[in-house]
């Protein structure tokens, strides 16, 4: 506003200051042509009058030359021959020229062209005498034009300085309107010093004022609501206008990409993810199209729903909600897994089984090889069972179905019993089986605790070296099992505790077993809330350590 009434001011005071120059400048021009004007006629009159009396015009203009001015002289005879000049001689007739044919015709005339002897601009006046003759007056016009320049700079210098003065006035009389205007007080409500004109406008935006603030606190309070909605969620949500920019994002979704929200907020959706296919979601949900899509983003599952939001027919908007479904997917992928290899460990005895009884029933056996077969059967048998027994507690573990009796357990008395169990195996094999340790009670499930250390006393006896020996010992709620059998490459020891794994599937061959007997340990150290950690060296032997939480 300031700006435009300054600049109003200027473009009047120049407009006027123009004005008034062309206009002064013309009375100017007026004023000094018709001076010229009059001078000359007043010099001709007298020198008519003077030359009606004479008979010799000629020897009288001769001798006042230079003394009625510096104005030229020139007689012209009725024919047109020039009798004088007093700025030339032999001149040409002078019959054509304009103003002494008018003189001739009308008494006086007059002209202004450029001169043929001098080359110059002159204004002629001539007058016709009674014998005939005609007296003209020549004056040079740029003696004129001089000084009406010289008048015209004195002009300039005079509007410049005015346009100066206008300038700093038209800016203190900019302040003066203005600060009455820059000083209202919309903040606290203090007017005084207003123009009575505004009055009406200061009323109404002190109205507006008040329910725009209303307005305000009652967004604020629903935002702080819906934020506080969408922060406590563990779903991520993001809202976006019709053009993709992020209006509003919840914790949890900028957890899922790792953004920060100051970085993201009001601008488009690519700054949240460039993921090709969330951003086509977004696409297709500007368009109107309320769809789902999967997909994996930091080695977790999401399932995406785009929502489009509209009004009267119009989208204005997109609402994304994600979902993490990754123990889900994971435990869909473990399931199919468990399926598959269930599968196949039946199907290996009970396609042993199946053989040997059909070459006995075929009769294509001999007598004598008849209790060998049966042997196989028995063992493929056992086989069979020990896996669906390993099945059954997997899936009890599953189902938390044994949670319900944990009591107080003497460690060392259940790692015990387990490795007595397993005495005469490890005889059998020639591994030196050891125990050590002190008594401790731990919170649990006596069996599973048992079938805990059974598992892992085992996998220590069953895939040693020859000749070699296992230590086990008990002490503080912490179990170890230290052998030194054949290792595990590290690259393995992470995936040793997945159902039906074995690091060695020639030497598993060798060594019966089920493949669940870690997993299974696993599942009962989760149902104990106890840490497990193995080491182990290829070629040296390994270490589990279970380390359980004491009563």
């Amino acid at each position: 506003m300031y700006k435009k009434i300054f600049k109003n001011m200027q473009v009047l005071s120049v407009t006027t200051l123009v004005l008034a120059l062309i206009l002064i400048l013309s009375v100017c021009y007026t004023f000094f042509n018709s001076r010229l004007v009059d001078e000359m006629k007043n010099e001709i009159d007298l020198l008519a009058s003077t030359l009606n009396m004479l008979e010799d015009d000629t020897a009288y203009l001769e001798h006042v030359n230079g003394t009625l001015g510096r104005n030229r002289l020139t007689l012209v005879a009725p024919d047109g021959t020039v009798l004088y000049d007093s700025d030339a001689e032999n001149l040409s007739n002078h019959e054509d020229r304009p103003e002494v044919q008018e003189a001739m015709l009308n008494g006086t005339g007059e002209s202004t062209r450029q001169s043929i002897t001098q080359g110059v601009f002159v204004h002629y006046y001539a007058k016709a005498l009674d014998n005939g003759s005609v007296i003209r007056v020549a004056s040079d016009v740029s003696n004129f034009y001089r000084l009406f320049v010289s008048v015209l700079i004195l002009c300039l210098l005079i509007i410049l300085l005015i346009y100066f003065i206008s300038v700093v006035l038209a800016q203190k009389l900019t302040d003066n309107i203005t600060r009455p205007l820059n000083e209202l007080d919309l903040e606290h409500g203090n007017y005084d010093g207003a123009y009575d004109e505004l009055s009406p406008l200061v009323r109404r935006i002190e109205s507006q004022k008040k329910e725009i603030g209303r307005q305000v606190e009652t967004l604020k309070a629903q935002k702080l609501q819906l934020q506080m909605i969408g922060d406590q969620m563990n779903e991520g949500l993001a809202v976006l206008d019709q053009e993709g920019n992020v209006l509003s994002v919840n914790q949890s979704a900028l957890g899922i990409f790792g953004a920060e929200e100051q970085d993201v907020l009001n601008h488009n959706f690519l700054y949240l993810s460039r993921d090709p296919a969330l951003n086509d979601g977004v696409k297709r949900a500007e368009q109107g199209e309320k769809h789902m899509l999967e997909f994996r983003h930091a080695g977790r599952a999401y399932q995406v729903f785009f929502s489009p939001v509209s009004r009267d027919g119009a989208v204005t908007g997109v609402i994304l909600l994600l979902f993490d479904v990754s123990e889900r997917a994971q435990a869909e992928l473990i399931r199919r897994e468990f399926t598959a290899n269930v599968s196949h460990e039946l199907k290996t005895p009970l396609t042993t089984i199946l053989g040997y009884a059909q070459m006995i029933t075929g009769g294509m056996v001999k007598e004598e090889d008849i209790r060998p077969f049966a042997a196989k059967i028995e063992e493929e048998a056992s086989r069979l069972i020990a896996l669906i027994e390993d099945i059954i507690k997997l899936s009890e573990l599953d189902e938390r179905e044994q949670t319900e009796r944990l009591g107080e357990v003497e460690l060392y008395s259940a790692v015990q019993a387990a490795a007595e169990r397993l005495a005469a195996y490890a005889a059998q094999k020639g591994i030196a089986l050891h125990m050590d340790g002190s008594a401790c009670v731990i919170w649990g499930n006596v069996s599973q605790v048992e079938e805990l250390a059974y598992n892992l006393c085992e996998n220590a006896i069953k895939y040693n070296k020859e000749h070699g020996s296992v230590r086990v010992h008990v002490e503080d709620g912490v179990l170890t099992v230290e052998d030194t059998g054949i290792g595990i490459p590290e690259e393995y020891q992470e995936r040793v505790f997945e159902r039906f794994f074995r690091v060695d599937k020639s030497h598993s061959k060798k060594v019966h077993g089920t493949g669940l007997g870690l997993s299974i340990v696993k599942h009962i150290a989760l149902a104990h809330h106890a840490e497990i950690k193995l080491d182990s060296v290829p070629g040296e032997g390994t270490t589990v350590t279970v380390r359980f939480q004491k009563r």
